[in-house]
């Protein structure tokens, strides 16, 4: 509770300091605004889904219908601002109920590019967010709402994807490994996991199906856009980047 009252301070001095637009909001926040004037159209030179824009678009224009003014005010930079401070706040919570910490949580949640990211209008957070809520609910073996919550991160951010590999192949592990014969006639290595993995097939397509149509999807999706990215895919082109791999293993 303490902690909510400082990340608005901090953002409201970001929107004295920077009350326009900044970086890839200038991309991000005219998207949400035309989003919010039911003005459907997408801009190309963005190369995500607009699932990051849709949500904070239907809440201004419900407001509208209420009070123009403050359904306006919702789609501003500032409002705009607000609702990734708002999710923010939702993903403390997420945090605290995975680590059962709120000193860890609120470290995690605290890194600085993450804070960044809350304090403006980025993508980033959305797509986060719903990710650790699909990975709650897959180990919760609620696997439909999983499946359908790593789709709707993925039309926030492709990247996300990678990740809903990762928890559909947790959640396979979890299946394989789940009968006391499994695990006591086989190891954990990978060699065994592989063979565990085949044993088990049909209980985990039983299990995963909703995973599975959906990582059909995409691919799928991908062919039929010609490329993973959307919009201008010329200027984002996959390639080598040592550096950043150079990052990731310092962070390791």
């Amino acid at each position: 509770f303490l902690l909510c009252p400082l990340v608005f301070i901090l953002q409201g001095w970001i929107n004295l300091r920077q009350p326009e637009p900044y970086m890839d909001e200038l991309f991000h926040v005219p998207q949400a605004q035309a989003f919010c004037s039911r003005n459907w159209s997408y801009d190309e030179s963005i190369t995500t889904p607009p699932g990051a824009y849709l949500p904070v678009a239907m809440i201004g224009l419900t407001i509208k219908q209420i009070n123009p003014e403050a359904g306006e005010w919702v789609c501003s930079t500032a409002g705009l601002r607000l609702w990734n401070m708002f999710l923010w706040i939702l993903l403390v919570e997420q945090l605290i109920m995975r680590t059962k910490s709120e000193a860890m949580a609120i470290a995690l949640a605290l890194h600085p590019v993450l804070l960044f990211y809350s304090a403006m209008f980025y993508t980033d957070l959305t797509s986060l967010l719903l990710c650790l809520t699909a990975w709650e609910l897959s180990r919760r073996e609620k696997h439909g709402y999983s499946a359908l919550f790593s789709a709707a991160a993925t039309l926030t951010r492709q990247s996300s994807a990678l990740w809903h590999f990762f928890i559909a192949a947790e959640a396979a592990c979890f299946i394989a490994y789940s009968s006391p014969t499994v695990r006591s006639e086989f190891g954990f290595d990978y060699k065994s996991l592989l063979g565990v993995l085949q044993r088990q097939r049909r209980s985990i397509v039983v299990n995963l199906w909703p995973h599975i149509i959906v990582g059909v999807g995409y691919p799928i999706a991908a062919l039929i856009n010609g490329g993973i990215m959307v919009g201008d895919q010329d200027r984002h082109e996959m390639v080598l980047h040592f550096p950043m791999v150079a990052y990731f293993a310092v962070y390791w």
